[in-house]
């Protein structure tokens, strides 16, 4: 059986005003944490983006990052975003279920904090 775990990051990312959609600013081959090399983009939601990646402290183990960008049209917005994954993160990490994923590491990448 593979697993796949999952890693949750907050991002900067950008804001588009007109479609009311924020979009992340990750490319494959990029390094976040140190450690998680993105390899492509799994699939796109109104607050963030999900990449497969390989954790390379862990000998290119596959895993998941999940991108939650906090960029929003404004700052009351932009703070609710980082509550909302904040919780997410701490009410999934303790939970172990064959139907969700591990989450494994919560980190902040380009001065965000999660």
């Amino acid at each position: 059986m593979h697993q796949i775990v999952s890693v949750q990051a907050a991002l900067p990312g950008r804001y588009s005003a007109g479609t009311g959609n924020a979009r992340s600013a990750l490319q494959a081959g990029m390094v976040l944490a140190g450690r998680y090399r993105i390899i492509k983009n799994l699939g796109r939601g109104s607050m963030g983006e999900v990449w497969a990646a390989s954790d390379e402290r862990l000998r290119g183990r596959t895993c998941a990052v999940k991108e939650v960008i906090l960029a929003g049209p404004n700052p009351a917005e932009q703070a609710e975003r980082a509550a909302w994954f904040a919780r997410e993160a701490g009410m999934l990490a303790p939970l172990r279920h064959p139907h969700i994923c591990d989450i494994r590491d919560v980190f902040e990448e380009q001065g965000m904090v999660a």
